[in-house]
């Protein structure tokens, strides 16, 4: 299982600007098995993710 947090190194605006495909994007993995949980961080300066290791399972990059 790999863990990843992020943070944001653009404007809120900008980052809100692109929330809609992102989150089509993290529902794509959702739907394949490979995140097992994704959420934002409190305050709102990045995210948190969890998703699977193994032969099938590479980091990705986001897209």
């Amino acid at each position: 299982m790999y863990i990843v947090s992020l943070s944001y190194v653009r404007p809120m605006e900008e980052v809100e600007a692109l929330l809609a495909p992102h989150i089509q994007w993290l529902d794509r993995y959702f739907a394949a098995k490979v995140f097992i949980v994704a959420g934002r961080k409190d305050p709102r300066t990045g995210g948190h993710g969890w998703y699977r290791a193994g032969k099938r399972y590479r980091p990705i990059a986001a897209g």
